[in-house]
Order: structure tokens, then C-alpha cells, then sequence
């Protein structure tokens, strides 16, 4: 498996993105690091972020406010896909 020189890197920026988001706002990972199997059982994306652990899934507890957690998720440079009933976190491409 050929993995890129700065993977390690990338993982710890999205523990650290992620650990500060849940520290700021009441939300719950769902989903993390995903096996190849497990994303397709999900109807993963093949390229998902999943796969490399640079993307998760989160719900926001009851009467969190769900603007604030995007806006704090992208200042940390995550980007979001809102999947109505989850918010969907990745690192942005570089």
C-alpha cells in the first residue's frame, strides 16, 4: 500500500480539528475510519476521506445549533456536507 509522506501529518491535523469541534459544541462521531468493505456497506464514495481517517461523520446533540458547527468545523478547516440527518467532516484538499 503506497500512502503519502504526509499522511501521518494530515490524520493528526483532523484528530486535533475534530477533538477541538466536540470540545466547542455538543456533537457525537458516528462514523470515522472506515474499512473498504464497511464504506461500501455505507455506499461510500470510493475515494471517500473515510478511508484514510481524514473524514467522519458527527451528529449535533438535541438544540445544538447546526450553523454554529459548520462555522466553527470550516474555521477549522474541515469542510461540510450536510446530510440532514448527520453532518459529514473532511479535511479540505490541499
Amino acid at each position: 500500500m503506497t500512502r503519502r509522506p504526509d499522511t501521518l501529518a494530515l490524520y493528526l491535523e483532523f484528530c486535533i480539528a475534530i477533538r477541538s469541534l466536540t470540545r466547542l459544541h455538543r456533537v457525537s462521531v458516528t462514523s470515522w475510519w472506515r474499512s473498504h468493505e464497511h464504506n461500501r456497506n455505507e455506499r461510500g464514495l470510493p475515494g471517500s476521506r473515510h478511508l484514510d481517517g481524514v473524514g467522519a461523520d458527527l451528529i449535533l446533540d438535541q438544540n445544538e445549533d447546526r450553523a454554529a458547527v459548520m462555522k466553527t468545523a470550516r474555521s477549522l478547516g474541515l469542510q461540510v456536507v450536510d446530510e440532514r440527518d448527520h453532518l459529514h467532516v473532511e479535511l479540505d484538499p490541499v
